[in-house]
């Protein structure tokens, strides 16, 4: 086993490092829509390519609009820059 030691360091001022993750404090509610392919906000549809980090996945069973008693998933993310 090898030891070093660094340790990680925590900063509260200063600019965020560039490799850091950008989490909203409120999260934007996008949807896929399955029938078109498209990734949409409200009304409005934004393609169907999206790069991202997936953070979480959560698994739920019940009604979610339309739809009744029926498996369905929620997708936490965040988007990928490109450079």
């Amino acid at each position: 086993m090898t030891t070093t030691k660094e340790r990680p360091t925590f900063s509260v001022f200063g600019a965020k490092p560039s490799n850091a993750l950008l989490v909203p404090e409120i999260p934007i509610a996008v949807r896929n829509n399955c029938q078109s392919g498209q990734w949409a906000i409200g009304d409005t549809d934004y393609g169907s390519k999206c790069s991202i980090t997936i953070l979480k996945f959560a698994k739920f069973f019940g009604s979610l609009g339309q739809t009744s008693h029926t498996l369905w998933g929620q997708l936490w993310f965040v988007a990928v820059r490109f450079v």
